[in-house]
């Protein structure tokens, strides 16, 4: 019997699967700035591209995979599978609850939602901090 490993990365020219077992395209970073690691990202204004999620808008589709790409290079958009994702800042997450959009900040998740939200299921319990990455399994549902 034949085994299977993949060696940290499955890459094809524009997707691929990271370490984490996510699934990422490759899209034009338009938010203005390099990419931060586990930023909540939208479609953007140009074809394949993204920008920050508005939390009010609930147009999620991905999550930046690292940090430091120009505004305007190709950049590793996380759309579903396990990721690291940037936290509500001073609200921590609690495995097993639900993530949703947070409201108050720009691209970033409230995981201490105790129904089906908006985003994903947290993977790990976080304490509240600035810039805090926790482990979600992504999982975009916006119907109301």
């Amino acid at each position: 019997m034949t085994e299977w490993r993949f060696n940290s990365f499955v890459n094809f020219p524009n997707s691929g699967i990271t370490e984490l077992g996510g699934i990422f395209v490759k899209m034009l970073n338009q938010t203005g700035y390099p990419t931060i690691k586990g930023t909540v990202l939208s479609i953007g204004s140009i074809p394949n591209s993204v920008s920050v999620c508005i939390g009010s808008e609930e147009k999620a589709i991905a999550i930046a995979y690292d940090s430091g790409v120009t505004n305007g290079a190709m950049c590793k958009a996380v759309i579903c599978g396990i990721a690291d994702v940037l936290l509500e800042d001073g609200k921590g997450c609690v495995a097993g609850y639900c993530a949703e959009l947070s409201k108050a900040q720009n691209g970033r998740v409230d995981g201490s939602a105790s129904v089906n939200k908006d985003c994903g299921y947290m993977l790990e319990s976080k304490t509240a901090g600035t810039n805090v990455l926790a482990k979600m399994l992504i999982h975009f549902d916006f119907k109301k």
